[in-house]
């Protein structure tokens, strides 16, 4: 595994290029409906920063991407507000764009921690695996 020590990494994960999962979520063409999304870190063309991208099996031609993971399932919330019509109260819920990447799942964590790139994530702070009491 090879990590890109620069803006891959930040006080709570380490972003590894070609890293994937696949998510179960509510659907943003039809939102009475679960579907599949796959979530990517990518590497960025022009400046090597990274990029996270998720695609829903509902609509694969529209992937949306951004440089934050908690900004582009944002943006999924919200392409799923639209199409239910979902009351305005409901627009305000956060949704936590890593734990839907899948960076809280303990086995992630703990690929991370083995890694010997995250030695080198100079604001990378490990945490024991199997904590509760995590917040991003």
């Amino acid at each position: 595994i090879i990590i890109l020590v620069g803006d891959f990494h930040c006080r709570d994960y380490v972003f590894f290029p070609g890293y994937a999962s696949v998510r179960e979520h509510q659907s943003m063409v039809n939102p009475e409906h679960m579907c599949k999304y796959k979530c990517e870190v990518l590497v960025g063309e022009k400046d090597n920063k990274p990029i996270f991208k998720v695609t829903c099996e509902d609509a694969p031609n529209e992937p949306i991407s951004g440089a934050c993971a908690d900004d582009v399932w944002q943006e999924v919330a919200n392409e799923i507000y639209l199409v239910s019509n979902a009351p305005l109260s409901d627009r305000k819920q956060k949704i936590n764009g890593y734990e839907r990447f899948g960076f809280l799942n303990e086995t992630v964590i703990a690929i991370t921690q083995e890694t010997f790139g995250h030695l080198k994530c100079n604001l990378f702070d490990p945490i024991a695996v199997g904590t509760t009491n995590f917040v991003h």
